[in-house]
């Protein structure tokens, strides 16, 4: 049986059963000050005839925190999310999964190389082959290993083993590799080049006849192309009208609110290991403004949950911010003062503008929701500000 030292900090491998709700998860333990990770990568969709890159989780319902056993129990507890301890399957599943400070770090370090990559090899530059020797620069530290084969997959994927270390199990590009040639196989590879040099020398004097021939043929496939360029920009630009308004107004209000949230209050440190998880969300923010941007809310409601949301990714991107408070100033004017909505929304303006009277204010007002059963409203509210006050 696993014999844990109650005072000592661990990092626990945790599960979690609420669906799609890692990166949330993350987002709730850091402001409650427990240090966590998730791993994350990045998938490119397609939304509307355009590519965007977003976050996802790398491996569902997989999240590690770093605390006692009794810290991360009452986290637990208050958090609405299902979470619970992974076992090991070594021990029957008596004792916790857990991993060594010194094994987390190189994990972490290990999986921040894609934000921090030096070089880029493209695929069809280096044939990768299973057992081949390769380095992985990190940072300013280079690891050696060998490419394997990771059992159950169908497609070619690889994981890097890193000399006198554990194994790794993060999937690495080709782009991120660099092969380590011995002296036998750079001789073997340089006559090679050698004998592909002469015989391109003398494909290049036949095909000289050959271009002439087709010099005329691409002068004319160039025309049409040309045509067809300028026919796609005015069907593009017609696109362009519709891709940014926005076809579910509220679906793009909750995702500007999250998107905001994180890179307000969570991501705003920009560590190094973050900076490019920075940039995506930053990224999906800000299309998430343009297509709300021309929208307005017929009601105080519904122009209240539009202001909101529009003045912190204006907080978050420092442009046009006084005409955005000045909306939300607006909105709040118009709302009533026992409304929910408009407590949240004096209370960000007042945290994101450092107005310390106003938020003694909503302060004392929190502490007297106290004497009484709380709302639903209410309790989202904490819910969603925990850690903030």
């Amino acid at each position: 049986m696993q014999q844990l030292d109650k005072e000592k900090a661990y990092w626990f491998v945790l599960g979690t059963t609420t669906v799609n709700r890692e990166i949330k998860i993350y987002d709730a333990m850091k402001l409650q000050h427990i240090e966590c990770f998730v791993p994350l990568k990045y998938q490119v969709k397609r939304v509307r005839n355009r590519q965007q890159e977003t976050l996802v989780p790398a491996i569902a319902g997989l999240i590690f925190a770093r605390g006692t056993e009794e810290e991360l129990k009452d986290y637990m507890l208050s958090s609405k999310d299902r979470l619970f301890f992974r076992h090991s399957a070594y021990s029957h599943h008596q004792d916790r999964l857990i991993v060594s400070d010194h094994d987390m770090r190189q994990f972490m370090d290990f999986v921040a190389a894609h934000q921090q990559v030096v070089n880029y090899f493209s695929p069809e530059e280096i044939a990768w082959r299973e057992g081949e020797l390769v380095r992985v620069t990190i940072g300013t530290k280079d690891y050696e290993g060998k490419i394997v084969r990771i059992k159950g997959k169908r497609k070619k994927v690889f994981a890097l083993e890193i000399k006198n270390t554990t194994f790794a199990t993060v999937e690495l590009t080709p782009e991120l590799m660099q092969s380590i040639q011995t002296e036998e196989q750079s001789k073997r590879q340089s006559n090679i080049i050698t004998d592909l040099k002469t015989e391109e020398q003398s494909k290049r004097q036949s095909n000289r006849i050959t271009d002439l021939k087709t010099e005329e043929q691409g002068k004319r496939q160039s025309n049409r192309i040309t045509d067809n360029r300028q026919s796609n920009r005015i069907t593009k630009k017609l696109d362009d009208r519709d891709d940014y308004r926005s076809k579910d107004v509220e679906a793009d209000k909750r995702l500007l609110f999250e998107k905001a949230f994180r890179l307000l209050f969570v991501l705003s440190d920009q560590q190094i290991s973050m900076i490019r998880e920075y940039q995506v969300t930053q990224k999906e923010m800000e299309r998430a403004m343009k297509r709300l941007g021309r929208y307005k809310g017929f009601t105080a409601a519904t122009e209240g949950e539009l202001a909101l949301p529009l003045f912190m990714g204006a907080m978050v991107t420092g442009e046009n911010t006084e005409a955005a408070t000045e909306r939300l100033k607006k909105a709040m004017e118009r709302l009533k003062d026992s409304s929910m909505l408009k407590f949240r929304m004096r209370f960000y303006l007042a945290k994101l503008t450092g107005d310390q009277g106003e938020m003694e204010k909503i302060t004392q007002t929190i502490q007297s929701w106290k004497k009484q059963p709380l709302q639903r409203k209410q309790r989202e509210f904490l819910e969603e500000v925990k850690g903030l006050l």
